[in-house]
């Protein structure tokens, strides 16, 4: 069974039981991909999940502010960090993939402009240097890699600030769907 169709346990189902099918799909692949890159930290999960509901719910459009994955308020796309940490957790990393939503529905846009119709799961690989930018991008969805959506992703992923920290972790690999 894949991420996408396993349910969510009833606590986090319970908060997206009035939520569109399509933002259920996707706080579903996040709960789990978040799961299986931070067993254990549950509180963390739920936090990152609310963050998500709030930013597609159209916080994020409205400019109000959000708690960012360090604790400090944030608008989208703030990518300003007080503290430098040990080593980067996924909560980070989605919460600063989330806090550029934006981009990443204009290039999910484009794509459906120049393809009518099309949708997919682009997988991209990247690393996060210690200094909070993205190095060695690339596509891992191979059936995906000649297209818009790719390159759009691909350089938006590059402009992206994590937050710094000191120890190198490993490549990141991350689902967006479209």
């Amino acid at each position: 069974m894949s991420p996408g169709n396993r349910p969510l346990p009833a606590s986090v189902g319970a908060l997206t039981s009035r939520a569109p099918s399509s933002l259920r799909e996707e706080v579903t692949d996040l709960w789990w991909w978040t799961r299986a890159k931070a067993l254990g930290k549950l509180d963390a999960m739920l936090r990152l999940i609310l963050a998500g509901l709030l930013l597609t719910s159209g916080c994020a459009s409205t400019g109000r502010t959000w708690a960012g994955a360090n604790g400090a308020a944030g608008r989208e796309g703030d990518t300003h960090y007080e503290t430098e940490k040990d080593e980067l957790g996924s909560v980070d990393i989605l919460g600063t993939v989330l806090a550029n939503k934006a981009g990443l529905a204009e290039c999910a846009q484009e794509q459906r402009n120049r393809e009518r119709g099309s949708t997919g799961k682009l997988v991209m690989k990247w690393t996060i240097q210690t200094n909070g930018k993205a190095s060695n991008v690339s596509v891992v969805s191979k059936d995906l890699e000649d297209t818009y959506m790719a390159g759009c992703v691909e350089r938006l992923i590059e402009s992206m600030s994590f937050p710094p920290h000191k120890k190198q972790g490993e490549p990141v690999q991350f689902p967006f769907k479209f």
